[in-house]
């Protein structure tokens, strides 16, 4: 598993250093918090968490609003939640209702009742050898998230990590999830063709699945043995 170790701690500085300045970096999480909800249906609030060696350490580095920057701020208030579960090396942790879920006895109720947030997908963003930060997905709604949103909020979070690595920010990145497999190549057929960047060909492949009614990975699957989007002409 991928933790925060000793050994990263100086990286982990220049990362939160980049972060906090109008940099590569910063504005590639803007990006990500933002394509978040068109990405990931449901998702009302999303947000990116720089994880610190302790709780107190971490901070918020982008969001979309202030509902999502106090559902973090509340974990790191308190030591427990989501966010700190990917830090411990939970790659992909997710919930259906904040309020009653018991892995998180304080902060749940907490994010319910001061922001109405009730569901929520964390992604880990992370290295070789440890986890940096986290993809922070929330929703109003209870079971707002279904398991193409998980696989979304995966590869949303492999993009940002790639992006980040190629702003020089953070290197030897290992992606688990991102250009592999039918939903790359799908991706890679809307770049060519539209001129677009991975994540915006992503975007392209949910927005899609959720207009059609198809899972992500029949429209994928479509895209790659016919070559043409649901629209084209025959």
């Amino acid at each position: 598993m991928h933790g925060v170790t000793e050994g990263g701690s100086a990286d982990m500085s220049r990362v939160a250093r980049d972060l906090q300045t109008e940099g590569p970096a910063v504005r590639t999480m803007n990006r990500l918090v933002k394509l978040s909800p068109e990405v990931v249906l449901g998702c009302t609030s999303a947000s990116v968490t720089v994880l610190g060696g302790a709780a107190q350490e971490s901070f918020t580095a982008a969001a979309t609003d202030d509902a999502a920057r106090r559902a973090d701020q509340l974990q790191y208030e308190l030591g427990q939640g989501p966010c700190l579960d990917a830090a411990a090396g939970q790659h992909l942790v997710h919930s259906g209702d904040l309020s009653t879920d018991d892995r998180w006895p304080r902060w749940g109720p907490a994010a319910s009742d001061e922001v109405d947030a009730h569901s929520l997908i964390c992604v880990a963003l992370f290295t070789e050898e440890r986890t940096f930060a986290s993809l922070n997905l929330y929703a109003v709604e209870r079971d707002a998230f279904d398991d193409d949103d998980h696989v979304a909020a995966q590869i949303l979070a492999a993009h940002a990590a790639l992006a980040l690595a190629q702003t020089h920010t953070i290197d030897g990145l290992d992606i688990a999830v991102g250009s592999r497999g039918l939903i790359g190549q799908a991706q890679g057929i809307l770049m060519e063709r539209f001129d677009l960047d991975a994540l915006s060909a992503f975007a392209v492949l949910r927005r899609l699945s959720s207009h059609t009614n198809t899972k992500l990975s029949a429209v994928a699957t479509e895209l790659v043995s016919t070559r043409r989007l649901p629209d084209d002409p025959v």
